[in-house]
């Protein structure tokens, strides 16, 4: 088969299980130039976008392109034909590290006080000594400061001795059992991660929604135990407050370390934005700075806002001053999201399909999540109801405002079903 058709082929089949917003995003002039014995070769645009598909897509592509060719081949992704610069795997004699690691989050880089102090200290005593006592460590926090941080942090620690190490986000973790559970091949599921020396886990929380999931991590954990491995998990709150988690998960998570990051005060926050502008060589004046700081507390939130003045800066060369700061982030909150997006992550929190969202089935299982996509459908798009009925089987509107009023009742009777449509919106935006 030409690598043209297989490439098109991948994108085809990942487009059943990513937002078609992601695939217009990264896969845009994207092309497969060459398949051999050991490995693919991927051209892309620039070396951002070989990195991001890198750490965001490597395993569901590379299972997509064996199914395709049969063989079991390495990625490399190239951004520059004419110096042939390449991303791939890291291959240490005959040993292979899917690691997917952020290699800019390091410990040099994370900026300590007195709201992560403990969880600091105590990664870095993990990297020094993995699969000794402090296996599991379990740190949670609010979103946005500083969990995922920590956890790359620990791994790029332990790369530099070797380690078989693979970070991965619940999200693809989900993903990647959506793949093998199509294919009913479990045992290849479970090899993935049992033959690691240690795992990075993020973002836990989003298992929530499928006790599948969780008995398939629980295996998972188990086996780490038993081989006295380490095992470093996130999540957004302590174990014992998930509810939607079995006894048995939440026993496991709190069985080791247990480490809070607290949010982060104006204190550490401050150190943080002045680290990340003098690294970046921005001359940012003090009301910007202050405007910057009170802006928002999710500090991924306002590092992005400083990457796109960066961005403007980096293009125009003007002078930067508050009012052009305001004007070139006040569209962040302005997410365009679309309702084919909201409906693939709604289906993938529930661990159900699209189909079932646009379905007449009845059961709970399918119609909260169906109106929930409603609901957020609604406060997200400028769609009227019946545009919305449209796109869900060609309801009629009354159906959407029934669905919305019913989410709207639900907040107020239910702490659950808000704490759901945060959680979606962080998968969105």
């Amino acid at each position: 088969m030409p690598f043209k058709k297989i490439w098109n082929e991948i994108i085809k089949n990942l487009g059943s299980v990513i937002p078609k917003s992601e695939i217009d995003t990264w896969f845009v002039n994207t092309e497969c130039s060459k398949i051999d014995e050991n490995s693919a070769v991927i051209e892309v645009p620039n070396k951002f976008i070989a990195v991001w598909l890198h750490d965001n897509y490597y395993d569901i592509i590379k299972n997509y392109l064996k199914k395709i060719t049969k063989k079991n081949l390495n990625l490399q992704f190239n951004y520059n034909k004419n110096n042939n610069s390449i991303i791939s795997e890291n291959i240490n004699q005959n040993k292979l590290s899917l690691d997917n690691l952020n290699k800019l989050m390091k410990f040099n880089n994370f900026v300590t006080g007195d709201c992560n102090l403990f969880a600091y200290s105590s990664a870095v005593s993990i990297s020094e000594n993995p699969g000794g006592y402090y296996s599991p460590f379990y740190i949670f926090s609010k979103h946005g400061i500083g969990k995922t941080h920590l956890l790359n942090s620990i791994g790029n620690k332990l790369n530099i001795n070797q380690f078989n190490i693979s970070y991965i986000n619940s999200k693809n973790f989900i993903l990647d059992y959506n793949f093998f559970s199509k294919n009913k091949d479990f045992d290849s599921f479970k090899e993935r991660y049992i033959n690691l020396d240690v795992l990075l886990f993020d973002d836990i929380q989003y298992l929530g929604n499928s006790s599948r999931l969780q008995d398939e991590f629980i295996t998972i954990f188990d086996h780490f135990t038993l081989k006295k491995r380490q095992i470093i998990i996130t999540g957004d709150r302590p174990p014992v407050d998930f509810n939607k988690f079995t006894a048995q998960l939440k026993s496991r998570l709190g069985s080791g370390l247990l480490a809070e990051i607290k949010e982060t005060d104006v204190k550490t926050k401050s150190k943080i934005l002045k680290t990340i502008i003098k690294n970046k060589n921005l001359p940012v004046a003090d009301d910007i700075f202050i405007f910057l700081i009170k802006s928002n507390d999710d500090i991924k939130k306002i590092i992005k806002n400083i990457i796109r003045i960066e961005t403007y800066y980096s293009l125009n060369k003007g002078k930067l001053n508050l009012s052009l700061v305001k004007s070139i982030i006040k569209d962040r909150y302005d997410i365009n999201i679309g309702i084919e997006e909201i409906q693939s992550v709604i289906a993938g929190y529930f661990n159900i399909s699209t189909t079932d969202i646009l379905s007449e089935k009845k059961r709970t299982i399918y119609t909260y999540p169906r109106h929930l996509a409603m609901y957020m459908a609604r406060n997200l798009t400028d769609l009227s109801y019946k545009e919305i009925g449209y796109f869900f089987g060609d309801r009629d509107h009354s159906s959407v405002i029934y669905a919305t009023k019913k989410i709207e009742q639900s907040i107020k009777k239910n702490k659950e079903v808000g704490k759901d449509i945060n959680n979606i919106k962080n998968l969105l935006t």
